[in-house]
């Protein structure tokens, strides 16, 4: 197999202190409006960034699953 090589990068810009939603992040996909969507199995949290411009990603909003499903714990 190829080595890999950096096309470019991507600042994803949280604001927020909490380290622990960083580490906890597991899954990412992009929509076609630009926007990447994070998911956090142990936050039960979906974390949206919308397009800044030049590979910045900002506006970081939550979503808290519980607020649109019923979860049995």
């Amino acid at each position: 197999m190829p080595n890999g090589f950096l096309l470019s990068r991507t600042l994803l810009n949280f604001q927020t202190d909490s380290e622990d939603l960083l580490a906890e992040l597991s899954a990412v996909t992009r929509t076609p409006d630009g926007s990447l969507w994070l998911g956090s199995d142990e936050f039960i949290t979906l974390e949206r960034l919308t397009p800044m411009g030049d590979g910045v990603y900002g506006n970081h909003k939550t979503f808290h699953l519980k607020d649109f499903i019923e979860l049995f714990y």
